[in-house]
């Protein structure tokens, strides 16, 4: 294992942050966190953009005690599937787990692998999600099955009409979440983003789509079918709904995957979000 100067872009087309970017590592157990960092890309890539100064390799966490924003040295690892990673080539995932580490151990240089994984050994505790930003996620258990109806209630958006343009017709209705949010299932001590429901056009199957930290897969349990879904990408800041028209197709790759409604808490019982 060897630090080396990183290869790609900071960020991929979009200049900004992207949901799918971040893939976990395969000898580090930070699923919460790299879900947590995905979560924020889905809902407010500007906020999550907005902490991370590319041109001087620093972040700004909401870490007491620690100057901020922190300053972290440019390299990264190789080979770098070991932690925080993209299949897109892009350097945002890196550069932020590295940070978060840099600044657990107080330290601005470059960590060995042990020191590095030891910050996540049993997976981020809320209180590390809350080091993303300056404000806290909160954390909820025992809904009883009623997830799907707290989505509904903190929607961003809801559709179920043909966008012009698109190469294909919507299918069915789309939401996305307000707020970042993960879920937790406790038989896998794994996590996974939320990303928001779909229903299909004959209004007969509800899903809750979710994106597996590793960009593998998901529990099982009424996975839905459709090849892709439709989502109006809007973006969520400082308590205001501030939507930015911008439609988006994605297919069910990179861990994204449906749960059926009624299905779901079969798989998970307990969910965080952060009040962005």
């Amino acid at each position: 294992m060897a630090w080396t100067g990183p290869a790609g872009a900071y960020y991929g087309p979009t200049g900004a942050p992207v949901f799918s970017d971040p893939i976990q590592g395969n000898g580090c157990p930070n699923c919460a966190f790299v879900a947590g960092l995905s979560a924020l890309a889905w809902v407010n890539p500007v906020f999550l953009a907005g902490v991370i100064q590319s041109a001087n390799n620093a972040v700004t966490f909401n870490w007491p005690g620690k100057a901020q924003p922190w300053g972290f040295g440019p390299n990264i690892w190789n080979p770098a599937a070991q932690f925080c990673h993209s299949a897109a080539g892009v350097l945002w995932p890196f550069y932020y787990e590295k940070a978060f580490v840099s600044c657990s151990l107080n330290t601005h240089g470059d960590p060995d692998g042990t020191q590095y994984s030891n910050q996540f050994a049993h997976g981020a505790s809320i209180n590390d999600l809350n080091k993303f930003a300056q404000v806290a996620w909160t954390n909820f258990a025992g809904y009883a099955g009623n997830f799907y109806d707290f989505l509904v209630a903190n929607n961003l958006v809801s559709n179920s009409y043909v966008y012009p343009g698109m190469y294909a017709p919507l299918t069915g209705s789309s939401r996305q979440v307000k707020y970042p949010l993960i879920v937790g299932d406790p038989a896998a001590a794994h996590m996974y983003t939320v990303l928001g429901t779909y229903t299909n056009a004959a209004g007969t199957s509800t899903y809750i789509l979710l994106r597996d930290p590793t960009a593998v897969g998901a529990p099982g349990g009424g996975l839905m079918t459709d090849p892709a879904w439709v989502v109006n990408y809007s973006q969520y800041a400082g308590g205001v709904n501030q939507r930015a028209f911008a439609w988006t197709r994605i297919n069910l790759g990179s861990g994204i995957f449906g749960i059926n409604k009624n299905d779901f808490g079969n798989y998970f019982t307990q969910f965080s979000k952060l009040p962005l």
